[in-house]
């Protein structure tokens, strides 16, 4: 736009009133002697406190000189320094560090700082005598408010799981910890004894835990703090998922299951366990579920109606490829209404009446249901949109269109290097 103005003008210098600048700027001569002083009195005129319109000098990176707002002259600042940060940890290769220090910098990092995200490769932990005692191959924490997130290499080493453990006593203000079950195949007594080492966490999200001895180590921590339990892409083959609910009868602790898989629940056997075993559970009170195919009158409708309307522990609901009757929709908006149980409720590319639709959006719109969507496409889709940031996601909001309307940060940042200097 810049360039396209410039070429309109290009010959102002022959133009009547046409300034000096105008004239030299044409030409694309230098500006000396009298020709800057003109420019000198002109900015003195206009800006006799020097505030250059609230603008910054910076140089770009093929030499050009922009002037910028504050905002922009910060971010860029910023970013120099975190490159600089960046390249100068990245030069250092495989790193060393005494178990003390190690303790103090996880400490600063998890716990006071502003990193969003820690990605650990072959540190070698030393002891009191400068010996190694356990070398990290490969580890990647991501910290998100009070979440906690942690990946390995799906490739089980001994130091990473001491790293881990490390990590988790070190936690103090943490309370989500997200794991994947891959990362402890085997050496599911490991993640057992690293979980019951940390006293905050409370909830807890596991993929792929398809393993009955993972599940074992999982429901059987020591820690009484644990209450929500959140599994995706889990608990694929039948036998694992009846364990799991074997499980379930058993532990006393939880309050809050969450099965909300992206694939959503299919096997009417396994359904119908899970809602039986958790209709007079003592203390888990709130589930929530992804079911795919019901159909009108068949058993999964039969017992998802009997859990809604007489047993109310069913509070979050996403329904997949399915047809909803009129007897469902009474059943959930009995469970929404009248028992104040279901507040979260979903449809994905299902066949609903417009008559039911529209009944269940005055429930939304006087508050009785606070979260209400429809979507004509699969669940996998929406969810792969709301990542890419097509969706704006944290609204309470109701949808009847057709379209269903983190990237790793490196180690280093300046604040680190402050933190560490004032401790």
């Amino acid at each position: 736009m810049v360039d396209n103005l410039l070429n309109k003008v290009d010959n102002q210098q022959y133009r009547a009133g046409a300034s000096v600048v105008d004239r030299h700027q044409s030409r694309g001569t230098a500006l000396k002697g009298a020709e800057l002083r003109e420019i000198q009195t002109y900015l003195e005129l206009v800006d006799d406190k020097r505030s250059l319109g609230n603008l910054y000098r910076i140089v770009t990176d093929d030499g050009f000189v922009r002037w910028v707002c504050h905002k922009e002259y910060d971010e860029v600042s910023y970013n120099k320094e975190m490159s600089k940060y960046i390249k100068e940890f990245e030069a250092m290769g495989e790193c060393s560090i005494d178990e003390d220090d190690l303790e103090k910098l996880l400490d600063i990092i998890i716990n006071r700082s502003s990193i969003r995200c820690l990605n650990m490769g072959s540190i070698r932990v030393r002891n009191f005598f400068g010996i190694t005692k356990y070398t990290c191959q490969e580890m990647v924490a991501e910290f998100n408010n009070q979440s906690l997130k942690v990946r390995f290499s799906n490739t089980y080493y001994d130091g990473n799981t001491l790293m881990f453990t490390r990590f988790l006593l070190q936690n103090k203000i943490h309370k989500n910890l997200d794991l994947s079950a891959t990362d402890f195949l085997w050496h599911e007594s490991d993640l057992r004894q690293c979980m019951d080492s940390n006293a905050v966490l409370t909830d807890l999200a596991v993929e792929y835990s398809n393993n009955i001895d993972i599940l074992n180590s999982i429901l059987s921590l020591k820690t009484k703090r644990l209450q929500n339990l959140k599994l995706t892409h889990s608990l694929c083959a039948s036998p694992t998922f009846s364990h799991f609910c074997e499980l379930l009868k058993k532990n006393e602790k939880l309050l809050e299951i969450d099965l909300m898989d992206p694939s959503g629940l299919n096997d009417e056997a396994c359904i119908n366990l899970l809602l039986d075993t958790l209709k007079d559970h003592e203390t888990i009170k709130h589930l929530s579920l992804h079911i795919q195919n019901i159909r009108p009158a068949d058993q999964k409708e039969t017992s998802l109606m009997k859990s809604l309307q007489k047993h109310g522990f069913i509070s979050r609901l996403c329904i997949s490829s399915s047809l909803i009757s009129r007897e469902f929709t009474e059943a959930l908006i009995y469970a929404s209404k009248e028992q104040s149980t279901l507040t979260y409720l979903e449809f994905y590319n299902c066949k609903v009446k417009k008559d039911d639709k529209a009944e269940m959006q005055s429930l939304y719109d006087n508050g009785s249901l606070p979260h209400l969507a429809f979507y004509s496409e699969p669940r996998w889709d929406v969810l792969l949109k709301e990542t890419s940031g097509l969706i704006n996601k944290g609204k309470r909001s109701s949808i009847f269109t057709d379209n269903g309307s983190s990237n790793f940060v490196q180690l280093v940042t300046l604040l680190l290097r402050e933190d560490l200097e004032q401790n």
